[in-house]
């Protein structure tokens, strides 16, 4: 059964979707990871293509339709159903139906509202029933340099250095570590921000993952000495086996649906790579298992979603020790948790801050996009989802999510919280120096409110939206030269999966955001702190 799985891994299942109500049929065409691809997840697709609000049911058409007049069309109600629809729906594509469920309290207040305007009675507003639907949308809209530039004035000068650095672009080594180091192994603030600057421009040796990667995601309370973060790290791990037998303690018909949706992704994340390439109880899948049941009970709101298996994979691998993980996932999902609401609202801000970029930089691809039916951008799903770990092998996907989180801000938790708040793009300054700005009331920090630091851009994303730009104009010529649509640029990209080259994709967003922060940021920011030629200088030689 493994490896029946493990066949779909990489492959794209093209859908076709038709809505229909009293005024107009429509269609979308549009490709999907079935193996990262929920039902939640779908349904949130379908939100975004037919831009739908309310509620809606979904239904797939069966195999076993044999003419135009024998169509079968199959309820689509949860991931078990939508895992069917992957194995039997009618080939060659996936074909949906969309239908919008009447809400007769809404049809009957439209009717009251009718009767009203011939009576003169006062009905109750509809606006209290269509809020939360309407609410869901609420950030798309947001002006992507808008998130970005009331946070960056006091951090410019360091970006820019960061940009800038074409001399030490080997990675970070044990040696170099310890050079961050005071004599009682603390990290201070301000180290750890030239440590992610460093790791931005080189990257970590592998054999200092584990000591760098725990910093890197702020798992560890601010300036800590060697001896807290190992007596921290004991601690941690009690804590973690309470919760493990928590969970472990249920009864078996509480927990079933969850644990066998996350055993069916461990038994097929990574299978090739030789951590994971072992017998199904195995206890390297147990690990991984164990951390994904562990997070999906503890945090029930979030709980568990296809594409988390993916990243807690390189985690695992890195750290090893399963208690440790536990913690990086755990601080790794306080900013990527968004990805995975069902509401949708996050990817959506993303997709649309990502169009807005291409359309800065590219105008012309950007409406091409549009014009062939891509102007969403959901084709880049899987990238903004898993923060694009399936467009490289996996080795090198370990050296770009070190990269990305260098980018991240250092967090001055003191501890990890199970209330993770989800970050508000609407949250503004008129001037990001004002000490009356509201912070995180978690946060010690009141100097520069470092913990929101990005926290609105991109929904706390913010250079992997360059690196999906940066993979967009590489492959620009050849989608134009082609006149690729939605759909075959979908499966395009889909047989690159894990065959980008990373360099090239690293270079060119390292350009991109620096051009971005030069052109759009700088301006507004202390001028004294920057040059006008600054990224002028980068030495596109520079490697990961």
């Amino acid at each position: 059964m493994a490896a029946g799985i493990m066949q779909h891994e990489s492959e794209a299942v093209r859908i076709q979707a038709v809505y229909e109500d009293q005024q107009q049929v429509e269609i979308r065409a549009f490709a999907v990871d079935p193996s990262i691809t929920s039902y939640n997840n779908l349904k949130f697709l379908l939100m975004g293509a037919f831009k739908l609000q309310g509620i809606f049911t979904v239904s797939y058409l069966s195999r076993s339709a044999t003419s135009l007049d024998d169509q079968i069309y199959l309820s689509l109600n949860s991931d078990w159903d939508l895992d069917e629809a992957f194995q039997n729906a009618s080939e060659p594509i996936l074909q949906l139906k969309v239908t919008r469920v009447i809400d007769e309290e809404y049809e009957d207040l439209n009717n009251l509202s009718e009767i009203a305007r011939h009576t003169g009675h006062e009905v109750p507003s509809i606006n209290k029933i269509v809020t939360k639907t309407k609410s869901k949308s609420k950030y798309i809209a947001v002006p992507f340099k808008h998130t970005i530039k009331q946070h960056i004035s006091k951090r410019w000068s360091k970006l820019t250095s960061a940009f800038n650095d074409t001399i030490r672009h080997s990675p970070v080594t044990l040696t170099e570590w310890q050079t961050y180091l005071d004599d009682e192994g603390q990290l201070s603030r301000s180290r750890a921000e030239d440590l992610r600057m460093r790791v931005f421009n080189g990257g970590v040796e592998p054999n200092a993952r584990q000591i760098i990667w725990p910093h890197l995601l702020s798992v560890f309370p601010a300036e800590m000495t060697e001896d807290d973060r190992s007596t921290y790290l004991v601690v941690k791990g009690r804590e973690y086996a309470r919760m493990k037998l928590r969970w472990q303690g249920l009864p078996p018909e509480k927990t079933a649906d969850i644990t066998s949706m996350i055993m069916k992704d461990v038994l097929r994340t990574d299978r090739s790579y030789p951590y994971f390439a072992v017998e199904s109880n195995h206890p390297n899948l147990l690990k991984l298992f164990n951390i994904l049941a562990t997070y999906a009970f503890t945090y029930p709101e979030i709980s568990y979603c296809q594409g988390m298996s993916d990243l807690a994979a390189p985690l695992l691998v890195t750290m090893i020790d399963e208690a440790t993980t536990f913690w990086c996932f755990n601080a790794l999902m306080s900013r990527m948790k968004v990805n995975f609401s069902s509401d949708g609202s996050a990817m959506m801000t993303k997709f649309e801050h990502l169009s807005q970029l291409l359309e800065r930089w590219d105008p012309e691809f950007c409406k091409y996009l549009k014009d062939s039916g891509a102007g969403d951008m959901f084709f880049c799903y899987r990238w903004i989802l898993l923060d694009l770990k399936r467009e490289f092998t996996f080795n090198d996907a370990l050296r770009l999510y070190e990269i990305i989180w260098s980018t991240l801000p250092q967090n001055s938790h003191s501890g990890l919280a199970k209330s993770i708040s989800t970050p508000k793009l609407n949250r503004s300054s008129s001037n990001p120096g004002n000490s009356d700005n509201k912070l995180d009331p978690n946060s010690n920090d009141n100097s520069e409110a470092s913990a929101i630091y990005y926290s609105q851009y991109g929904y706390g994303s913010p250079f992997v939206l360059f690196l999906c730009l940066s993979i967009l104009l590489q492959h620009r010529d050849h989608i134009l030269r082609n006149q690729m649509d939605h759909n075959t640029m979908a499966m395009y990209f889909d047989r690159l999966v894990r065959k980008h080259d990373l360099n090239k994709v690293v270079v060119k967003a390292r350009l991109l955001f620096s051009d971005f922060l030069r052109t759009e940021i700088a301006p507004e920011s202390e001028s004294d702190q920057t040059t006008p030629n600054d990224s002028e200088t980068i030495d596109s030689s520079i490697t990961c």
